[in-house]
């Protein structure tokens, strides 16, 4: 019974539009609620399982980004973007679909 007030409650509160990590949330407190456990043990899963190592990657990630904005990796990329996406996903020319038709 403890699965189905955590489906269920998970799939009604993103049925009313709440966004997933909020209905996570509010899923598992309901689901501790009913079977007993004291809130206080979750928050304490909750807070134990940040660690500020893997937190370190989100200020890494903007000075990375920063870098290459100011160094002009970031044009270098763009250019080499927009050419694989052009030879890859525009529609073959005519001659070519002949020639592979004929070879």
């Amino acid at each position: 019974m403890d699965i189905v007030i955590l489906i269920g409650s998970f799939t009604v509160v993103c049925l009313m539009g709440m966004p997933v990590a909020y209905a996570l949330g509010i899923a598992s407190i309901l689901g501790a609620l009913y079977t007993g456990i004291p809130l206080e043990a979750v928050m304490l899963k909750v807070a134990g399982g940040m660690s500020g190592f893997s937190l370190l990657a989100i200020p890494f990630f903007i000075l990375t980004g920063a870098i290459m904005a100011i160094g002009g990796a970031l044009t270098v990329l763009f250019v080499i973007e927009r050419f694989m996406t052009q030879k890859f996903f525009s529609e073959p020319e005519p001659e070519t679909v002949s020639q592979l038709t004929t070879e």
